[in-house]
């Protein structure tokens, strides 16, 4: 039987959901055994794990695939969903799904070739490529979605609303960490983001290692999140993915200059909702005990302020 290793026991959602998490957690498994049963697969690697469950490598007749298994939420429900629609195109391919198991059967894609070891330019070239790939008009899914699957799924203006509403008290519950006139600044740009509305499926977590290697295409999402809405909501996670890479400054908004090209998004959008984003994880990342991530905020925010 599958052993799971120690370290998915820390700092992951079995952490995080406390003894249902364990629970969960001391269920996989037996859970996996039966998926295997039920779809025929035969187990071919070394488990891996992420912060919401395990991914196993396996096979059937020969092909290679993927079992992954997730804890269960809607936004796993989403992913399933999306997976589908897509349907390979651009993204990891869904062979076989089980809901009710938070199971997903997958192609296998090749986890040792990441966009993150692409350089800078190339790989924001092929991530921006993607998010305008992926971001499709619900009206184009008619008759392939659930409507009230497709009501749980949230909007970017719905998201920007929230942050106005809850900021300034995020804020004050830290002791007032970030500057006023930033804060300001990112609720007067969340007041506007909040107007421009699109019915776009927009995968919005298209960071370096969410896009592998593939064989049917040359580099292939995987693990979307998905929000309803602008695309340029999704900029925001491939400059912090990257940050590093960036000459100050003016690598910086050369990079932001390229994404905007590359996946065709209106520029003032693209900051707005960046500096709104970084904020509003600037806060998240304090609350949640980070030290790194919200310095690398303060340092986008203080160059997109100051354009513009």
């Amino acid at each position: 039987m599958l052993t799971l290793p120690p370290s998915f026991f820390e700092y992951t959602r079995v952490t995080r959901e406390g003894a249902a998490g364990r629970a969960w957690a001391e269920s996989l498994p037996a859970l996996v055994e039966t998926l295997c049963a039920r779809w025929s697969l035969r187990i071919d690697g070394e488990l891996m794990h992420g912060a919401n469950g395990i991914a196993v490598p396996v096979l059937r007749e020969g092909v290679p695939y993927v079992l992954k298994v997730a804890w269960l939420d809607e936004e796993l429900k989403a992913q399933m969903l999306c997976l589908r629609l897509w349907d390979g195109r651009g993204v990891v391919r869904l062979i076989d799904a089980s809901v009710e198991d938070g199971a997903l059967l997958l192609e296998r894609l090749d986890s040792s070739r990441s966009l993150r070891a692409v350089p800078l330019d190339e790989a924001l070239t092929i991530a921006a490529g993607l998010l305008r790939r992926l971001a499709i008009p619900l009206s184009s899914t008619t008759g392939r979605w659930d409507k009230l699957s497709v009501a749980t799924l949230p909007t970017t203006q719905a998201l920007a609303l929230n942050f106005i509403d809850s900021s300034h008290t995020r804020s004050a519950s830290l002791g007032h960490p970030i500057p006023a006139h930033v804060l300001d600044l990112a609720r007067d740009l969340a007041r506007q983001v909040a107007t421009v509305s699109d019915e776009l499926l927009v995968n919005y977590d298209l960071h370096d290692e969410n896009i592998l290697a593939g064989e049917r295409e040359p580099w292939l999402a995987i693990d979307p999140r998905v929000v309803v809405g602008v695309p340029e909501y999704g900029v925001a996670q491939l400059l912090w993915w990257r940050l590093d890479d960036m000459d100050g400054e003016r690598g910086l908004l050369r990079s932001l200059d390229l994404i905007v090209k590359s996946a065709d998004l209106d520029w003032d959008l693209a900051r707005a909702w960046t500096i709104v984003r970084s904020v509003d994880y600037w806060l998240w990342g304090l609350a949640n005990g980070l030290t790194i991530d919200p310095v690398r905020c303060a340092r986008i925010v203080e160059t997109l302020s100051g354009v513009g």
